[in-house]
């Protein structure tokens, strides 16, 4: 059965952000990359809007491409504040996503030819 964010926080009383705020101080990677995966689900929150606005891009983007988000059947969505923040606008998204497409090529084409 498919647990919904809130049924994992009751559960397990913590989430994916606070386990992964947990790890990025635990692999002492630096404090503004700490707490904007602590606090990548609010914004408002964020003492660098701007890198929480790219972690939310990068999470967008991947579900967009079928990656990450097992058994989730959502459409992906933005919220308004990470394409402001961002300055893309939705009609930028079939570029980018063909640049993603060639990027993964190329780096598959490179993990290929070192296997």
């Amino acid at each position: 059965r498919q647990m919904c964010i809130r049924d994992r926080k009751n559960e397990l009383e913590t989430n994916h952000a606070e386990v992964g705020c947990w790890l990025a101080s635990t692999w002492d990677l630096p404090e503004p990359l700490t707490a904007a995966i602590g606090c990548h689900h609010n914004i408002c929150e964020a003492p660098d809007k701007e890198l929480v606005a790219i972690i939310n891009f990068a999470d967008y983007l991947a579900k967009v491409k079928g990656i990450g988000a097992p058994g989730s059947f959502e459409e992906p969505e933005l919220s308004k504040d990470v394409w402001e923040l961002l300055s893309i606008e939705k009609s930028d998204l079939p570029e980018l996503v063909a640049t993603i497409n060639q990027e993964i090529e190329a780096a598959s084409s490179w993990i290929d030819a070192v296997d």
